[in-house]
């Protein structure tokens, strides 16, 4: 409903695939602090204000620093602690295996997700590697299907449970299909007394809506701005996450129904709570709840695999070229992680490269055995076309005021050849 021209659109793909917790599509601030996520994107930091060891899979929990936030931004800044990993995906990681675009649009959210850390999916261009063997971590342990919540106060909690059958895990509340309505003061009135005759004792006379009571509730109606978002927070054993859900109303409104929320990291088995609190009174429709744990038996050796290979030297050269070095092995892609563009163009010693768009969002180039040296450099894409039809244009103009010069001064010079034969 909305155009946002700085926005990169692979970003946002990736963003709704992934069903992040972004409401804006031209929003790219964090991963949700799943591990998957964080440790492809290169979240070599954690911050967070809270010090009870509540952080993704990969980061020590008893391992942090202090730091003070920026007085400038914040008015009440606050101890926040700082938490370091090694267990991210560098700078020029490699793929040594590719998945079908086939294949992956046929994975779920999170299974997506792990392919991440698994192979390159090649969306853009042609890749020699050879097809992976996916592997999936993940286990549906609660499902609840269609779902429908009418609350009539704000906050109102949803509480749930889920049982978790394995140790090492990382669980997640996946919401698909989530619809919200905000109601009329009218039926509000109707719930909450439909509520509260409910619980009337044997003798008691039902209570009914006064005149008075339906009369305001229009008025009400009348001069009262639609809702056109709800934010919902999902509170767990382990963490505590936030959601912006937005209506057709909104004016930033992208159509996002589906979201992923980390309900934390279990090192043991067990049994586990979480809620779901609605903020606003209104009418809550969920195709789909499900709650999936992933084992992070692997993670630590994947992500160490990718990294085995890995760009060096590197280095910048301003805003919008950098340089490295690189041996593999074997035919391999290395991962460069910055968002996919036109302009971007890549040379492989000194020969022009294909630049791929690698997992949605990212770019990638395909390298043969061997030490070879690096180059990407950008360049706007139409800037060339544009600078070509400015020279033309100028050209064409200098062209039109020459040859009307020209045709003025033989026009004048027969004016006067004819003026002195009288």
């Amino acid at each position: 409903s909305y155009y946002f021209s700085l926005a990169n659109n692979y970003v946002s793909d990736f963003c709704r695939e992934m069903y992040l917790n972004t409401a804006y599509d031209n929003w790219f601030n964090n991963m949700n602090s799943r591990s998957a996520l964080e440790a492809f994107t290169g979240t070599k930091y954690y911050i967070t204000t809270d010090t009870d060891g509540k952080v993704p899979y990969q980061f020590d929990s008893e391992n942090y620093s202090f730091v003070y936030p920026d007085a400038n931004y914040y008015s009440s800044p606050s101890l926040w602690a700082l938490y370091k990993t090694d267990k991210y995906v560098r700078f020029g990681a490699t793929y040594s295996t590719q998945m079908t675009q086939e294949e992956y649009d046929s994975l779920s959210a999170v299974q997506k997700e792990q392919a991440l850390l698994q192979t390159a999916v090649v969306n853009k261009g042609k890749s020699l590697l050879p097809e992976c063997e996916f592997v999936d971590d993940s286990m549906s342990i609660a499902e609840y299907l269609p779902y429908t919540l009418v609350t009539t106060k704000t906050n109102q909690a949803l509480n749930l449970n889920f049982n978790l059958n394995s140790d090492n895990c990382e669980v997640y509340l996946q919401i698909e299909g989530l619809h919200y309505k905000p109601l009329s003061e009218l039926t509000i009135a109707k719930y909450r007394l439909q509520d509260s005759n409910s619980n009337l004792k044997n003798g008691q006379t039902p209570k009914k809506l006064t005149r008075y009571t339906t009369t305001a509730s229009y008025l009400n109606d009348f001069y009262k701005e639609k809702a056109n978002n709800t934010q919902i927070k999902v509170v767990s054993d382990m963490t505590t996450s936030r959601f912006l859900y937005m209506t057709e109303n909104f004016n930033f409104y992208a159509g996002r129904h589906n979201f992923i929320s980390n309900l934390g990291y279990y090192k043991n088995a067990g049994e586990g709570k979480y809620s779901l609190r609605l903020g606003e009174i209104g009418q809550y429709d969920f195709e789909k709840i499900k709650v999936i744990s992933v084992s992070m038996d692997d993670f630590d050796s994947r992500v160490d695999a990718l990294n085995e290979e890995c760009l060096t030297d590197l280095e910048f050269h301003g805003d919008s070229s950098f340089t490295g070095k690189i041996t593999v092995s074997s035919r391999k892609i290395m991962l460069v992680p910055i968002a996919y563009s036109d302009g971007w163009s890549a040379t492989v010693d000194g020969k022009s490269a294909e630049v791929l768009r690698v997992n949605t969002m990212f770019m990638g180039v395909e390298l043969t055995p061997g030490t070879h040296e690096i180059a990407f450099s950008y360049g706007a894409p139409l800037i060339k076309i544009g600078l070509t039809i400015s020279v033309i244009g100028a050209v064409a103009f200098i062209g039109v005021v020459i040859f009307n010069g020209i045709r003025s001064h033989k026009k004048k010079r027969e004016q006067t050849a004819s003026h002195n034969e009288y």
